[in-house]
């Protein structure tokens, strides 16, 4: 997928020329202010040299744009869903925003004075890439799912500095993050926590109740006045504090309108790229979260479901 960075003066020229309305959902749609007329004649010289015209370089008096750069100019004129991946890893982070068209995706980016445009990639050709970077469990050693109150995820996550706080949404992640204690290394004193849960959960009562509840359930073990992470726990443990963290997030412009966005739908991921588990609420209203490893059946389906990929076979 071939990135192009386009000054924001000649994208916005570019959409200007593209055949069509350009919806208010284009992440792009900030650069065109009030109506107004382009020519790309001002643009010819940086186009040629970047290679984006066609050959011949004129059509039918126009110039002609390479069919991959008119493709990716209509999917961010009138998209229909915005796609982002954000990944972090022991050594940064970084963000990538897309759009697509329901067929197609491209990323669509701003950066500073130039703007980020890929030639499109189809759907199942992006939804591959993501199932690649996360890795599908086995389906004859795909481990056991285990079931997690959201304080307790708070508090690996707050010992390994390296988990999303709960899967609410953005303001009661940095509300958590902003409470969560300072990471530690276990075993911990048995005291210590039950504070650390306590401090989450802002209930001295439920603070002891989830540490014996995270006990019955394996997650933790307590003894002789300590608590550790229990060796059956222990493999999902280390996907969880690996430092490595990928979040893919859908957003629907339903009629390509921004104002009528739906409500977004986040999935997450911990653990280094082809061994990543996946974070996924429950069904039910505990707020608890499910972290598992899907199949390769499993996980097409479901990143498919992510990117909006509606798979016909």
């Amino acid at each position: 997928m071939a990135l192009h960075e386009i000054p924001a003066e000649t994208l916005r020229d570019l959409l200007l020329n593209i055949d069509g309305e350009i919806s208010s959902a284009c992440p792009y749609a900030f650069l065109l202010g009030e109506p107004q007329e382009a020519s790309l004649d001002s643009h010819r010289t940086w186009l040629e040299e970047h290679g984006l015209l066609d050959s011949p370089p004129e059509q039918d008096g126009h110039l002609a744009l390479l069919p991959s750069l008119r493709r990716a100019l209509d999917i961010v004129a009138r998209p229909i869903r915005r796609i982002l991946i954000g990944e972090v890893n022991p050594q940064g982070a970084r963000r990538a925003v897309h759009v697509s068209d329901g067929a197609e995706v491209v990323v669509a980016m701003f950066d500073q004075q130039q703007c980020l445009l890929s030639d499109p990639a189809d759907l199942e050709t992006f939804r591959a890439g993501l199932v690649k970077v996360i890795g599908p469990a086995k389906a004859k050693s795909a481990p056991k799912p285990v079931q997690l109150h959201p304080a307790a995820l708070r508090l690996l996550g707050a010992m390994a500095a390296s988990v999303p706080a709960e899967s609410g949404d953005d303001s009661d992640r940095a509300s958590s993050s902003a409470e969560a204690p300072t990471p530690a290394a276990w075993p911990l004193p048995r005291k210590d926590c039950v504070n650390r849960l306590t401090a989450l959960v802002e209930d001295a009562a439920q603070g002891e109740e989830i540490l014996e509840s995270l006990v019955a359930d394996r997650i933790l073990a307590a003894e002789d006045g300590n608590v550790d992470i229990h060796p059956a726990f222990r493999p999902w443990h280390e996907l969880l504090s690996s430092g490595h963290f990928l979040e893919i997030q859908r957003l629907e412009f339903p009629q390509s309108q921004l104002q009528d966005v739906q409500r977004p739908i986040r999935a997450y991921f911990c653990g280094p790229p082809g061994e990543r588990c996946l974070i996924w609420p429950t069904e039910d209203e505990s707020g608890e979260v499910l972290v598992s490893r899907p199949t390769a059946k499993d996980l097409k389906s479901f990143v498919g479901y992510l990117v909006g990929y509606i798979d016909l076979k």
